[in-house]
């Protein structure tokens, strides 16, 4: 009964330390793509008969203890006419995969559920909300990283898996 004790002492110790440097582990790949993600742009041109474009800049804060994830898009006319914020909500076990495809990060949800949420606001439209099941994070530039997403996908992968993300469907 004393060996039974302790081997459960010993198996339950384990596992809470093991969740510990998971959540050590996620909180470093989230800060580094936090601090990353703050000198990615994207520039569009938004009107041509104008000159404006809009440039859009991202804010990544998150909770590493319960793998949630809150993503900023501002957008900003050279003008300072237009404003427009898009803020994403997700948890990062809900993520499938993410892809680079023609300067975006795309991240899909697990078996195409709408489990990213979505809140947009506009100088024109107020503030609408949405559930999607793919997110676009688009660039121009990606600032201390140019010329390396790979890095980004990486860190972006790893703190995902160690969440319960990045699942292969079953069937």
């Amino acid at each position: 009964m004393k060996k039974l004790l302790f081997l459960s002492l010993i198996i339950a110790t384990t596992a809470v330390q093991s969740q510990s440097n998971n959540t050590v582990e996620v909180e470093e790949a989230l800060n580094w793509m936090q601090g990353k993600m703050q000198t990615f742009v994207y520039s569009q041109n938004s009107n041509k008969s104008s000159k404006s474009s809009l440039d859009y800049t991202y804010e990544l804060k998150y909770n590493a203890t319960n793998c949630s994830v809150i993503l900023t898009e501002n957008g900003n006319s050279s003008k300072k006419d237009t404003k427009e914020k898009k803020i994403y909500k997700f948890l990062l076990s809900d993520i499938k995969n993410i892809d680079l495809e023609d300067h975006q990060f795309v991240i899909k949800t697990n078996n195409s559920h709408k489990l990213i949420k979505v809140a947009h606001s506009g100088s024109h439209n107020g503030v609408h909300k949405d559930e999607i099941n793919t997110l676009n994070i688009r660039f121009t530039s990606l600032g201390d990283i140019e010329g390396q997403p790979e890095r980004f996908i990486k860190a972006f992968t790893a703190a995902t898996t160690m969440c319960g993300g990045m699942k292969k469907e079953k069937y």
